[in-house]
């Protein structure tokens, strides 16, 4: 997995250096272009006004000047043009590389005990829902999982640094700072089976807090990506 976020981020690189100097030679040429065309044409004013009156050749100045500030004024619009767009690339590769670098911290071995606690939780889950009945109401369902998780202090901090990664992830989707739909292909199994698993503990945290603020980007984000996913 690291080896591929790497290659990725490598073909970026390449990329994002052969479009700016292609940028930059298409501006050059372009530049080029209109300062011989304004040369071609001081040069034909000298060779059309000779033995021409004062009258005809203030004429023929002004035509000049005229079509000398228009060329002049496309070259500044095209490199606006290619300013503002070469801007609007470097911010996408920007929201990418910020997305392979979430990849890679998620894949991080330091963070697999976060992980590995979430792994035990759903087995234990599962376990008693089966033995307290699949029928069990939500209300139930989320006591069981309270009890599980309120029972060790280990799993309640592994537990909430798993949903403070989800928690920055969703809010950097939220805030546009994130290639979204890179994150969502990496991301939606682990945040909707996350949400399936904790996310009456969430609630009953921000009810007994009384604080909804509380994970509700991930949870915006999660409802969001389901709706996406199940389509």
């Amino acid at each position: 997995m690291i080896s591929t976020i790497n290659s990725i981020r490598n073909i970026m690189n390449r990329s994002t250096g052969q479009i700016s100097r292609l940028e930059f030679q298409i501006t050059l040429t372009i530049g080029l272009i209109v300062s011989l065309g304004i040369s071609i044409i001081i040069g034909a004013y000298f060779s059309v006004t000779q033995n021409k009156t004062l009258e005809e050749k203030k004429e023929a100045r002004e035509t000049i000047s005229f079509i000398a500030g228009i060329l002049g004024a496309g070259l500044g619009i095209v490199s606006a043009f290619y300013a503002v767009d070469s801007i609007s690339r470097n911010s996408q590769t920007s929201k990418i590389n910020r997305a392979i670098n979430i990849i890679s911290e998620w894949n991080n071995i330091d963070f697999q005990d976060y992980k590995d606690v979430l792994g035990e939780l759903r087995s234990k889950t599962q376990q008693l829902k089966k033995n307290n009945g699949e029928n069990a109401s939500e209300a139930e369902k989320g006591y069981i999982i309270n009890e599980i998780i309120e029972s060790d202090f280990g799993y309640v901090g592994k537990i909430l640094g798993y949903l403070n990664f989800l928690e920055y992830v969703s809010l950097l989707v939220e805030t546009n700072c994130v290639d979204e739909d890179m994150i969502y292909e990496y991301f939606v199994v682990i945040f909707i089976k996350a949400d399936d698993l904790l996310g009456l503990w969430i609630k009953q945290r921000q009810k007994d807090s009384n604080n909804y603020k509380i994970y509700d980007q991930f949870i915006k984000v999660t409802n969001k990506w389901r709706l996406r996913y199940e389509k």
